[in-house]
């Protein structure tokens, strides 16, 4: 859940002002009791990244990689790249890209978004890594991106580790969420003025636990089913893979316009997507364990295109998209 650094809030013993003045006014516990105060969310532990951490942290898992669609600079943060393409960032590249606003038409707002794609991309390389599922190279990074994390005394390196390690970093169940608001200027000051009927429905489903409303989704925020094209082709040399893999993603809401067979036949279940389609593809994969996930190295017809290998199962067609499917013979 981010917040607009502008965002106009009554800060506990200080009056209405910004967000982001909640911090240096009173430190951590100050901050604390104003999302307390904004939210009615208790929160129960608190860590704090500093820049150089966060540094330590990307350099730690050798860099994480973004796609750029066209050249971007910021004098201000010191963000520089040259050429569009999949850039692998490194700490200091890292910090630089997520501290910059002028690349954004909506500066601090835009920010937000990017902050909240790079930390998916983050996760995405520690899964890719394998790092949560060797006990010694979790340690080892803990130690190593650990140097500078500053805790609240409830919590150390340790329990955020066991937390990490019980969580397993599945990217696929982490939403992101940026409280909604209107910029506007008030007394001279730019804001972002809170609009509190709208975070209400989000608050309380977190509180309980609940599944979450659209309100304040981002860029980030997971895909719905009914919002991804895909196509099937089937590469997997046995017939009837691409009606049945069809039946089954119509069932479950997705767009499948299109299926077909290839005389190239491959292993593994390849899915490829196209730049800026990274979370539908997430979402596809959830129904293709073990398939690979790639760029798209040219244009497709659709969003995504999934390759069916030898090592994809199918599943039993559904009696409910009766109807819907090509023949079973593709």
């Amino acid at each position: 859940m981010s917040f607009p650094r502008d965002l106009r809030v009554n800060i506990p013993g200080h009056g209405m002002n910004k967000i982001n003045a909640a911090y240096p006014l009173g430190g951590a516990n100050l901050m604390i009791k104003t999302i307390t105060q904004l939210t009615g969310l208790p929160i129960h532990h608190y860590v704090e990244v500093n820049f150089a951490s966060f540094q330590n942290i990307v350099d730690a898992v050798h860099g994480v990689p973004l796609y750029f669609p066209k050249p971007v600079k910021d004098r201000k943060s010191g963000l520089d790249i040259p050429s569009a393409g999949c850039i692998n960032l490194n700490g200091k590249q890292a910090l630089s890209f997520v501290r910059a606003r002028y690349i954004y038409p909506t500066a601090d707002l835009g920010r937000i978004q990017g902050q909240q794609r790079f930390i998916r991309a983050l996760l995405n390389k520690v899964k890719s890594l394998g790092v949560l599922l060797n006990p010694f190279t979790l340690i080892k990074l803990s130690e190593t991106a650990g140097h500078g994390l500053i805790f609240d005394q409830g919590i150390n390196l340790g329990l955020a580790r066991s937390i990490a390690n019980s969580l397993k970093f599945d990217n696929k169940n982490v939403e992101f969420r940026q409280y909604q608001g209107t910029p506007r200027t008030i007394g001279g000051v730019s804001y972002v003025v809170r609009d509190p009927s709208a975070a209400r429905a989000l608050f309380a489903a977190l509180a309980n636990n609940g599944p979450l409303p659209d309100v304040g989704k981002t860029g980030q925020s997971l895909p719905s089913p009914s919002d991804v094209t895909l196509s099937l082709i089937n590469a997997s040399g046995r017939s009837g893979l691409a009606g049945t893999g069809r039946t089954k993603l119509v069932t479950k809401g997705f767009h499948v316009p299109s299926i077909s067979s290839s005389i190239k036949h491959i292993t593994p279940t390849v899915i490829t997507y196209q730049a800026g389609d990274e979370l539908k593809a997430e979402l596809i994969a959830k129904e293709f364990p073990g398939a690979t996930v790639k760029l798209a190295t040219s244009s497709q017809f659709t969003d995504i295109v999934v390759t069916l290998g030898r090592s994809y199962v199918a599943p039993a067609a559904s009696p409910t998209a009766k109807g819907t499917a090509k023949p079973a013979a593709i």
